[in-house]
């Protein structure tokens, strides 16, 4: 046989060293959310959501399904309502109408756009989800999320409730208990029901899921939050007080969404009770349903020292927030069952005593007397708003020690790496998965084998002798209302 013949035929019979195959790569869980706002909305949920969803991309691929902005982040650029990443996170931002919030009929029509375009979309996903997250932006998203759990194969539900429908827009008016309410509360308490986990802002709310038949052992009880590294108590040299002339002067400040469940009568019949002192100045910072409301009120009871200014940039929060003396609060009777002001933490964060109108014997309440980060009256007492305010500007020393206070229940209880760990880690359970070690670091030692929202109320804070500075810190069946 020829030399070359027998080469070639011992190349071919020859065994191949192939190398050994290494792991095949791990595949992340998917996280798919849907909520109408997102970045780069300004509104609080898309911020919570944003936040949110970029601290989990840590550990899971995460998409989300969101609608336009309707009030866009200073700090965005024209190209990030178009982009379909952000920070880690896939965004698939669908189309919906955009008639004017003060519109019934407008409002409904974009509400209603959003979910058919949502749902479309998040059918269409190239991957399926391992879990699928709703919100309530729009209150009937559960709905769709029970439909798309069922089309991407029966994976896990969760429905992360930032209120109670329809038992809020009962609470603050907007419709009236009946046979549409009945059907409504029926239909999305059946799906809670039947999902495999229900994500509740409070105690409150909880209890009012539990009445209405969503076993207790699928509520989950985790707070909104603030960052902490970045809302900090800035109150010297304050460029917000600088830039609205209110050095040397005392500020009553009411930040946040002006809605149908806050109670701003109460807060404007105590500026009238306190007309009469001059260092006093009242600050309302936001925009909502009510804010032309209160800002014509404010003018035909003739309150020279009531500004209105509209929402500030995330970048300038810290300022803003601690330019105040102390902040308001408010919900409206009833209301608090229903929902739990996200407005509270950015100002525990920025180291602000807190006056809140609100009933007795709920969290919001029990939250700010128990830790003495300020004080509580009931709705409609503006005798009671005035005197707590008075207090505050006459004594300083109370004014540091409640502020105190304040700013350390933000760090201990309510930062974002510790809120957003927790449902980083309520996730894992729910998923079987062990819990990563980079998660376990950032949860705090009591909590990694706690059910999340199981601490006890009432629970004191650590004391200190000084608020941080900014530069002292790092930057980093039929159902029905229950009878109450």
């Amino acid at each position: 046989m020829p030399r070359n013949r027998r080469r070639t035929l011992s190349l071919l019979t020859r065994p191949l060293d192939f190398p050994e195959p290494g792991p095949a790569p791990v595949q992340r869980p998917h996280l798919l959310f849907v909520n109408r706002s997102y970045w780069p909305d300004t509104e609080a949920t898309g911020q919570l959501l944003t936040e949110l969803t970029t601290d989990l991309a840590e550990w899971f691929d995460v998409t989300v399904v969101a609608g336009h902005p309707n009030h866009i982040d200073e700090a965005a650029a024209p190209t990030d309502i178009h982009s379909r990443e952000y920070r880690g996170v896939t965004v698939h931002r669908v189309w919906h109408s955009r008639f004017s919030k003060h519109s019934s009929l407008g409002r409904l029509a974009n509400l209603t756009t959003f979910t058919l375009s949502a749902w479309r979309a998040a059918r269409q996903l190239r991957r399926r989800p391992d879990v699928i997250i709703v919100q309530t932006d729009p209150f009937f998203l559960p709905c769709i999320g029970r439909k798309l759990q069922r089309h991407h194969g029966g994976c896990p539900l969760v429905c992360y409730l930032q209120d109670l429908y329809p038992d809020i827009a009962v609470a603050v008016g907007k419709i009236r208990e009946g046979r549409l309410t009945r059907f409504v509360r029926q239909v999305l308490f059946k799906i809670y029901q039947s999902s495999q986990k229900v994500i509740v802002l409070s105690t409150d709310m909880k209890r009012r899921c539990e009445e209405y038949g969503v076993p207790s052992d699928k509520l989950d009880v985790v707070a909104n939050w603030a960052d902490t590294n970045q809302v900090r108590p800035v109150k010297t040299d304050n460029v917000f007080r600088k830039q609205h002339n209110l050095e040397n002067r005392f500020v009553v400040m009411y930040s946040g969404n002006m809605g149908l469940a806050h109670d701003l009568e109460t807060l404007l019949d105590a500026a009238v009770l306190l007309r009469d002192r001059s260092d006093l100045e009242w600050v309302f910072v936001g925009d909502g349903v009510r804010r032309k409301f209160a800002a014509e009120r404010a003018e035909q009871l003739g309150l020279e020292h009531v500004r209105f200014l509209p929402y500030q940039p995330k970048s300038v929060l810290a300022h803003s927030l601690s330019a105040a003396d102390v902040h308001l609060v408010s919900v409206r009777p009833g209301a608090s069952a229903c929902v739990m002001p996200s407005k509270l933490y950015g100002i525990l964060a920025s180291g602000t005593p807190t006056v809140a109108v609100v009933e007795p014997e709920t969290e919001l309440s029990d939250l700010i007397n128990d830790h003495e980060v300020g004080f509580t009256c009931v709705p409609g007492d503006a005798e009671a708003l005035a005197e707590r305010i008075r207090e505050l500007a006459d004594n300083p020393d109370l004014k540091h020690r409640l502020g105190l206070n304040a700013r350390n229940l933000a760090e201990a209880e309510y930062s974002r790496t510790g809120q957003t760990s927790r449902i980083a880690q309520l996730l894992c359970e729910l998923l079987g998965n062990e819990i990563p070690e980079s998660l376990a670091k950032r949860l705090h030692p009591s909590r990694v084998h706690q059910t999340p929202g199981s601490r006890t109320r009432g629970s004191r804070t650590r004391e200190s002798s000084e608020i941080p500075e900014v530069s002292q810190l790092q930057r980093p069946q039929t159902l029905s209302p229950p009878k109450h």
